[in-house]
């Protein structure tokens, strides 16, 4: 299984195992592929990307469209609308804590939607599932309370020599 269908896969298994009640459900996700990349998130929450080709004319002519299959997409329509948002990190481990940028995706037709500020990059959809997005880069030894230069200055064991 591809990480983009493992990822759609955890993320519907997520968002019905929590009764929310009108609460937003935010589910965290360490991507530790170090090849997910932003357009990844993408397919596995609003759909694949493909070329349609008209029936007649130049391929040139043709447009992306997003597939039926995501987590937030499906045949009929939006589902998923229990799952508010899913906050995305790659390859995130205590090492790695100040250095990593999160990545925030909202539901956009969540039953329950996230409607507060974050110091992350925000990512969503419009309802044709062309992605928007506001760029933040969040100081996260601050955000955490770590210092700037975690998880030093001193090395994280000292060297025995016998």
């Amino acid at each position: 299984m591809d990480d983009i269908q493992q990822l759609a896969d955890t993320l519907k298994h997520k968002r019905g195992k929590y009764d929310t009640a009108g609460v937003p459900l935010v589910v965290a996700a360490n991507c530790v592929s170090s090849f997910m990349n932003h357009e990844d998130v993408a397919s596995a929450l609003l759909g694949a990307t493909a070329w349609q080709f008209p029936l007649r004319g130049n391929a040139d002519e043709g447009r992306w469209v997003r597939q039926p299959n995501g987590a937030w997409m499906g045949e009929r329509g939006p589902r998923g609308k229990r799952l508010s948002a899913v906050l995305a990190a790659k390859q995130l481990h205590p090492a790695t804590f100040v250095t990593s940028q999160l990545t925030l995706w909202t539901n956009p037709w969540a039953d329950a939607p996230l409607n507060v500020e974050w110091p992350f990059s925000c990512f969503s959809a419009t309802d044709t599932g062309q992605l928007t997005h506001n760029d933040k880069t969040a100081d996260m030894a601050s955000l955490l309370g770590l210092p700037g230069e975690w998880p030093g200055p001193d090395p994280p064991f000292a060297a025995t020599h016998r």
